[in-house]
């Protein structure tokens, strides 16, 4: 089934673009256009300008489902929600086009996307003003902090032994903290003077001695950060478009310039390097090899074995042991070989037909279920129409509770579609798990989350012995497994 979908973005916490104000907007739109929204898609706080689609979470996982083929519609507020890049925009487009993607806008002013010679030339135009606005208004932004960081209106973020203060006007000013200046010279003249070694040596003095930075104990990072600030020598400085804007400020200064660069110069020579991680060894099996005699699960450790170390699976109670790695290969071994030969019998049409009873409940409580869930979207678009005509907060109370209470449905309707698709396509899955199985390296390499994953979808238990194992598979045949009741809150009176 293709489904529509929503997209919201916001790059600020402003009101005039907020997920809030998206989101009321688009629903809305789907009301009165009778188009339920079957999932949302929400990048809060991502700025397309810095962020590339791909690295948008929401707006990749937007693009890899329509490239599924599992997408329909998508409901968006403004077309600069999708992007202010022209290239990403008319990417999109290219993308909307060749799946034939309707994309329908909630505001009264967009232009609506066609997929013609006229319609692609309006993009092009649309997408190059949406880009041209980002730029603008980040220019405009970029421009103000530079004029009220150079007039001294906005003095930024300062480091330690300083304190911004406002003036009636509402400008800030800089002030001393003389303590604080106090320790962080002493700092600058252990390292002038060579007192210590490392700057390991030198924290650990100075946390004994109680020269702490506002409670905080001093550590190697902290102490670079504090003695490469440039206003401990009356400068200070602010980033913009990769270029450094200079203030200077010597009524700040604890150090002239020559002695901060030589400070510099020497800290680098005091750091104490970290000896490289080595990497962690992973047990994705953990929770599913058991003991054979005592039915527990397995814990891990290493073991010694012709002077060679080895991760090992173990049950120290029974002295049984199996090594991580081997036991892995053999499960992928004899998982090929089993779901290999349950796809050559006739294992489908028996699974189906022990299933049928299942398969006929799950399609009563489905259509119950999209009843349930028509009734709650008929219930939300009265309760917006309610708040649109008057804004208050008990009617966004109680469009937000129906809201919720809509997607919860929702989300129920499809853990039991999910289910019957199971059900009716288990050779298709099974099919999967061989494919799968035959790439052994590929499941290796997989992290141990997304191996822990696999390998709990194929097995149910591994019991070990001293002399064996036994592989107990999720055969369909292996247990019995049947709807027996009707599903959560189906008896909502809704």
């Amino acid at each position: 089934m293709k489904r529509t979908v929503a997209y919201y973005r916001s790059s600020t916490t402003l009101q005039e673009n907020s997920i809030v104000m998206q989101r009321s907007k688009v629903v809305h739109y789907s009301v009165q256009k009778k188009l339920p929204i079957h999932e949302e898609y929400t990048d809060e706080y991502v700025s397309s300008r810095k962020v590339t689609l791909l690295d948008r979470p929401n707006m990749a996982r937007l693009i890899q489902d329509i490239k599924e083929g599992t997408i329909e519609r998508i409901l968006v507020y403004k077309r600069d929600r999708l992007a202010r890049n022209l290239n990403e925009h008319l990417e999109l487009y290219k993308l909307f086009k060749e799946y034939n993607i309707e994309v329908c806008f909630a505001s009264e002013n967009e232009i609506a996307m066609t997929y013609t010679a006229i319609g692609e030339y309006l993009e092009c135009i649309l997408g190059a003003m949406n880009e041209h606005e980002g730029k603008q208004i980040a220019e405009r932004i970029m421009e103000t902090r530079i004029a009220n960081f150079i007039s001294g209106k906005s003095s930024g973020n300062v480091p330690f032994g300083y304190e911004t203060k406002k003036r009636e006007d509402n400008s800030t000013f800089i002030e001393r903290i003389e303590p604080e200046l106090k320790i962080v010279r002493e700092i600058y003249d252990a390292i002038l003077s060579d007192k210590y070694k490392t700057l390991q040596e030198l924290y650990r003095d100075f946390n004994a001695q109680g020269k702490l930075k506002r409670k905080t104990s001093w550590h190697q990072q902290l102490i670079l950060e504090t003695v490469s600030n440039p206003l401990y020598m009356g400068t200070q400085k602010m980033n913009s478009n990769n270029q450094s804007i200079p203030r200077y400020l010597t009524e700040l200064s604890i150090v002239n310039e020559e002695e901060w660069n030589e400070a510099n110069d020497k800290i680098l020579g005091m750091l104490v390097k970290r000896k490289p991680n080595v990497a962690k060894f992973r047990f994705p099996l953990k929770e599913i090899l058991q003991c054979y005699e005592c039915r527990k699960d397995l814990t891990t450790n290493e073991r010694m074995r012709n002077r060679k170390k080895y991760k090992v699976y173990e049950c120290k109670e029974h002295n049984v042991f199996v090594v991580a790695d081997s036991i892995e290969k053999d499960i992928i071994r004899h998982g090929k070989e089993f779901f290999t030969k349950m796809l050559r019998s006739d294992f489908e049409k028996l699974y189906k037909r022990s299933q049928q009873k299942s398969v006929e409940q799950l399609q009563k409580w489905i259509k119950e279920q999209e009843r349930i869930v028509s009734n709650q979207e008929i219930q939300l678009a009265k309760k917006i129409d309610r708040w649109l005509k008057n804004e208050s907060v008990h009617h966004k109370k109680e469009m937000d509770l129906t809201y919720d209470e809509l997607k919860e449905e929702k989300n129920r309707l499809v853990k039991l579609q999910k289910r019957l698709y199971e059900i009716k396509h288990i050779k298709e899955q099974a099919q999967q798990w061989c494919n799968d199985l035959k790439y052994e390296n590929i499941i290796l390499e997989l992290s141990e989350e997304k191996r822990k994953e696999f390998y709990r979808d194929i097995i149910e238990v591994i019991y070990i012995s001293d002399y064996e194992y036994h592989i107990i598979f999720k055969h369909p045949f292996m247990m019995v497994q049947e709807v027996y009741c009707e599903p959560e809150n189906s008896l909502s009176t809704s």
